[in-house]
């Protein structure tokens, strides 16, 4: 319960499966496909069945049980993508102010991580250096795909302003 003390401050979170449209022709395409696959899932009971699901056999299957499914259920995939509002007002900790924020989520498959805080997005993503060699180079990919969705949908400046 989310009134319950002890349970407060958990992180409730279900997993669910989408299909990502890589092979669309452009940015705008591939932004709209994602957008109405996200809308459909959204507007499914995939998500409350999945939360409902993941808590009943959490309660009923042993610790052991319940790693074999997960690790079972991540090898069925190939990424995790989380998105996360965070706060739109400038937040202070021990009476200094944050300036970015980040979610790392280390995982058995590569993790995606977007937060939004104070007007800016923060992008994230965990991969493990002995499978994806060349991790490097992700930022710029990510950053040439949202120029390219700027430039498609006329959009000027700079992501990174």
């Amino acid at each position: 319960s989310f009134t319950d003390p002890e349970a407060a401050l958990r992180n409730y979170w279900m997993f669910v499966s989408a299909k990502l449209p890589i092979n669309s022709c452009s940015a705008s395409n591939r932004l709209q496909q994602v957008s109405d696959i996200m809308n459909g899932i959204k507007n499914s009971g995939e998500a409350a069945v999945s939360m409902g699901v993941s808590g009943f056999v959490g309660g009923v299957m042993s610790r052991e049980m319940t790693k074999d499914t997960a690790l079972q259920m991540m090898s069925r995939h190939s990424v995790v993508f989380s998105n996360v509002p965070g706060p739109q007002e400038p937040m202070m900790v021990f009476g200094k102010l944050i300036d970015e924020v980040g979610m790392v989520y280390p995982n058995a498959i590569p993790q995606t991580g977007i937060i939004s805080y104070a007007g800016k997005v923060f992008f994230s993503v965990c991969v493990d250096p002995k499978v994806v060699t060349d991790a490097s180079s992700l930022p710029n990919h990510i950053l040439a795909e949202l120029e390219s969705l700027a430039r498609e949908l006329g959009v000027e400046g700079s992501p990174l302003a």
